[in-house]
């Protein structure tokens, strides 16, 4: 069964890729937010950018994320196929979610 999860609703497309990082940290201004990086055949996105209020919603999330992918952290989503959700209805889209295969 294929699981995803999304920032917002949309009315995506979906676009082939490998997840090549993904991890949660403290940004140069002190923000502590996620990115996942896909590869797209050479070419490289990062989906989310949200910033977190505490450790523990960061830890939330990342616990969501692995379940979906049926992994037990985030360095095994390293090589992991998926989707990314997309709206190209938007100049320079940006990936809105992720979908497993």
């Amino acid at each position: 069964m294929k699981k995803s999860i999304t920032k917002k609703p949309t009315n995506s497309q979906k676009e082939f890729g490998t997840i090549v990082d993904a991890k949660i940290f403290v940004e140069d201004h002190g923000i502590l937010t996620s990115y996942i990086t896909l590869d797209f055949k050479g070419s490289r996105q990062c989906f989310g950018g949200l910033a977190f209020n505490t450790q523990a919603v960061a830890d939330d999330y990342a616990n969501q994320i692995c379940k979906i992918f049926g992994v037990t952290n985030l360095n095994d989503l390293n090589g992991k196929k998926c989707y990314a959700l997309r709206n190209f209805d938007e100049y320079n889209c940006s990936i809105e979610g992720l979908e497993t295969v």
